[in-house]
């Protein structure tokens, strides 16, 4: 048997060695394309658009169109509306993708409300942008002031001639501060039995025959409205008007002068029952 020459043992030896080290110092060709890094999804941004103030009996249009996404696209619209604890209005919001229709009814006072939208991108992230809102009540500031002496004259104080005691207009809000259609029929009541109390003041025949007709469409009115609830109603004007002694006798007065006669009766299809607030 021959021997392996000791010089060729170690040439083999470095090889190997050499082998070693390259493997070790990462020298393969599978580390010089290293896997490529996932991309970081970049979030959406939510933008909101409509007007800072909206009054009373109004609808708005909302509008998210220029939220945006940079790398994606949107593909949630999440519509939020925060009323902020006020709970004596009629506020809805109907969202509609995009856009949504604020509306605002009759207010009892003014509010400051909060809509947020949301916006969800293709990738599942998220942004919400919210847009502050005051709520003007208006009906308020169209009243005259209260007399200092509502009362001290059997026909009151009319300020703004609008055929309604100053006092009792500004009562009728607080009694209908969420419905406008029964304000203007209250105040037509209230101008109604104002005729009254002035004919019965005079004691003149023509004018409490006038006065008698338009109290019977009142009356009509009433019922179209309330049904069986319309002499209840209709009491309530009738307190209003006759709240002091000199009213109620003018008020006796021509109801004394209407003795035996016939009073006529109205359809309220055929009559205008309301009267608006200028």
């Amino acid at each position: 048997m021959h021997s392996i020459p000791h010089f060729i043992t170690r040439r083999h030896l470095l090889a190997l060695s050499l082998v070693g080290l390259l493997s070790a110092c990462g020298g393969s060709d599978s580390d010089n394309n290293p896997e490529p890094q996932p991309q970081v999804n970049l979030l959406p941004v939510a933008q909101l658009d409509g007007p800072a103030s909206v009054p009373e009996r109004t609808s708005v249009l909302l509008s998210a169109e220029a939220s945006s996404d940079s790398d994606g696209g949107i593909v949630s619209y999440q519509w939020q509306l925060n009323l902020n604890g006020y709970d004596d209005g009629q506020i809805s919001l109907l969202p509609s993708g995009e856009t949504a229709t604020l509306k605002v009814g009759e207010l009892a006072e003014d509010a400051e409300i909060e809509v947020a939208i949301t916006v969800l991108d293709d990738q599942g992230a998220d942004d919400t942008f919210a847009l502050i809102l005051t709520l003007e009540e208006l009906d308020r500031d169209q009243l005259p002031p209260m007399p200092d002496n509502p009362d001290e004259a059997v026909t009151g104080v009319d300020a703004d001639s609008d055929g309604v005691r100053d006092d009792v207009e500004i009562k009728i809000l607080e009694l209908y501060p969420l419905s406008q259609p029964e304000r203007e029929l209250a105040r037509m009541g209230a101008a109604k039995y104002a005729e009254v109390i002035a004919s019965g003041t005079e004691e003149d025949d023509v004018k409490q025959t006038l006065a008698a007709n338009e109290l019977a469409k009142m009356s009509a009115c009433f019922v179209g409205e309330y049904g069986m609830d319309a002499s209840k109603k209709a009491a309530v004007i009738r307190a209003l008007m006759l709240n002091t002694r000199e009213r109620q006798q003018a008020y006796d007065a021509f109801d004394r002068s209407r003795s035996g006669t016939v009073g006529n009766s109205y359809d309220p299809a055929d009559l205008d029952c309301q009267l608006p607030q200028e």
